[in-house]
C-alpha cells in the first residue's frame, strides 16, 4: 500500500505546483528588478517597454503631433522607432491624409484616411490583457479590452509574478523559449485573406517574423528566436531614451534590432545567457562550430562584398516605409509572388537588384550554389560529424566478436 500513498502524495504535490504556477497577480517590472537587475536594465531600454507611451509624456518628449489635432484629446502613442500614430481618449486611432509620422522619412503620411479605426493593439502592446471592457472613456468609447499595465513587461511573457516573488522557484514562473511565444505577437493572422501564422503574408506587413520563420529550415532544425535575439535586450542603445526624448535626427539613421549569440542557459540569475554577436551572426554556426548546432552546414563567404543578411534576410517587410524590416525565411528566394505589395513583386528584386541593377529579374533563375560549402578544414575547427577512419570496418568486427561470444554461451 505504501506505493499507493506515495503516488497520491506525488500527485497532490504536482497539483499544488501547477496551481501555484497558473495563479497569482501581476506585480510590475520594478518587483522583478530586485533579483534580475541586468535583465531589468536591458528591458527598460528596449522598445518592448515603450510599446505604449502616454500622450503627455510623448508630447513632452517631442513626439510629432499632426496639424489640426487637439493635443488635449490624445491618450497614447506607439514607441516611435518606425512611425508615430496617436490614439484619442475615446480609443480611436487618428486617421487622415497626413497623420502618421514616418521616422526615417521625417514627414507625415496618410493613414487609413476616411476610416474609423479602433485601438485593438492591446493583446500585443500591453500586459495582462483581457478582451472584456475598455480602457477608454465616453459614450462611444471603443471596446478595446482592458489590461493591467501598458507596454510589454516581464509578466507579458513570464506570466503573473506574485507567487514567484514570494518564493522564487522555476515551478511558479513561466519559462518559455519557443518561437511560438514570440509568435503570439510577431506572427500575423488575417481572416480577410485566409492568412494563418504558419503561412507567408502576401501584404508584406510588419510583425510577421514567425510567419516567415515557420517556412525556414531553421525552424525545422529547432532554431528559435532567442538563438539570435536576447528577448530582454532587443533594441539598439540609440533608442534607449525614446519616451524621454524623441530625436528625429537619430531615428532617421535607423538601426535594426539588436542581435546576440545564445550560449545556452546556466540557470543562474547572476550571469547572462548571451554573448556579443559576431558580424554577421550567421558565422557563429555556419562558419564556426556551434556547441548548440554542431552539424549546421558550413559555408565559405564568397559572394563579392555581400554579407549573409543581404541575400538571406532581405528587407522585404513594411513597418512604415517600403521596406524597413527584414525577412526571416532565410531563403534567397522564397518563391512567393507578393502581388498584393509594391513596388516589388518577386524576391530576387529585393535580394539581387541592389548590386545587380542591370538584370531583368523576370528572366532570372537563382542558382542553388551562390556560395560553396566549406570543408571541415576551412572552418578552422574539426567537424563533429567526422567518423574515425575505418569506423565501419571496426564496427563490423566488433559485432562479429559479440555474436561469436553469444553463440559460445
Amino acid at each position: 500500500m505504501w506505493y499507493r500513498k506515495t503516488g497520491i502524495m506525488v500527485a497532490l504535490l504536482l497539483m499544488s505546483v501547477l496551481i501555484s504556477s497558473a495563479s497569482g497577480a501581476y506585480e510590475g517590472p520594478e518587483k522583478c528588478k530586485g533579483c534580475h537587475i541586468e535583465k531589468y536594465e536591458q528591458w527598460k531600454n528596449s522598445l518592448h517597454a515603450k510599446a505604449v507611451i502616454g500622450a503627455s509624456d510623448a508630447i513632452a518628449a517631442g513626439y510629432p503631433v499632426p496639424d489640426g489635432v487637439n493635443k488635449d484629446d490624445l491618450q497614447s502613442t506607439w514607441a516611435g522607432k518606425w512611425k508615430v500614430r496617436w490614439v484619442n481618449k475615446s480609443g480611436y486611432v487618428i486617421t487622415g491624409d497626413a497623420v502618421q509620422y514616418n521616422s526615417v522619412e521625417k514627414k507625415f503620411v496618410a493613414y487609413d484616411a476616411g476610416l474609423i479605426v479602433g485601438y485593438n493593439c492591446g493583446p500585443c502592446h500591453t500586459t495582462g490583457y483581457d478582451k472584456n471592457g475598455t480602457m477608454f472613456k465616453g459614450a462611444n468609447a471603443y471596446q478595446s479590452g482592458t489590461w493591467q499595465m501598458p507596454g510589454v513587461t516581464c509578466e507579458r511573457c513570464h506570466g503573473e509574478g506574485s507567487e514567484h516573488i514570494k518564493a522564487p522557484a522555476k515551478t511558479n514562473i513561466k519559462l518559455d523559449r519557443s518561437a511560438e511565444l514570440c509568435g503570439d505577437c510577431h506572427g500575423r493572422t488575417d481572416a480577410s485573406i485566409n492568412l494563418i501564422k504558419t503561412a507567408l503574408d502576401p501584404k508584406r506587413r510588419h510583425r510577421v517574423q514567425y510567419n516567415d520563420l515557420y517556412q525556414s529550415s531553421k525552424y525545422t532544425a529547432g532554431v528559435t528566436c532567442i538563438n539570435c535575439h536576447n528577448s530582454h535586450d532587443t533594441t539598439d542603445a540609440m533608442y534607449a531614451d525614446l519616451g524621454k526624448k524623441y530625436d528625429k535626427d537619430a531615428l532617421s539613421n535607423m538601426k535594426p534590432a539588436k542581435i546576440s549569440n545564445y550560449r545556452g542557459t546556466d540557470n543562474n540569475v547572476g550571469t547572462t545567457d548571451y554573448e556579443a554577436a559576431s558580424e554577421p551572426i550567421c558565422t557563429a554556426c555556419h562558419v564556426k562550430v556551434s556547441p548548440l548546432y554542431p552539424n549546421a552546414i558550413k559555408v565559405k563567404l564568397e559572394h563579392g562584398n555581400a554579407v549573409c543578411t543581404d541575400c538571406h534576410m532581405a528587407k522585404s517587410r513594411k513597418t512604415a516605409t517600403a521596406w524597413d524590416e527584414r525577412s526571416h525565411t532565410f531563403k534567397v528566394d522564397d518563391r512567393f509572388n507578393y502581388s498584393m505589395a509594391k513596388p516589388y513583386e518577386n524576391y530576387p528584386e529585393l535580394t539581387c537588384k541592389p548590386c545587380h541593377a542591370d538584370m531583368d529579374f523576370s528572366k532570372v533563375k537563382l542558382s542553388n550554389a551562390l556560395h560553396s560549402v566549406a570543408k571541415p578544414a576551412d572552418t578552422g575547427t574539426p567537424s563533429t560529424t567526422q567518423k574515425t577512419p575505418g569506423f565501419e570496418l571496426m564496427a563490423a568486427i566488433g559485432a562479429l566478436v559479440v555474436a561469436l561470444l553469444v553463440r559460445r554461451r
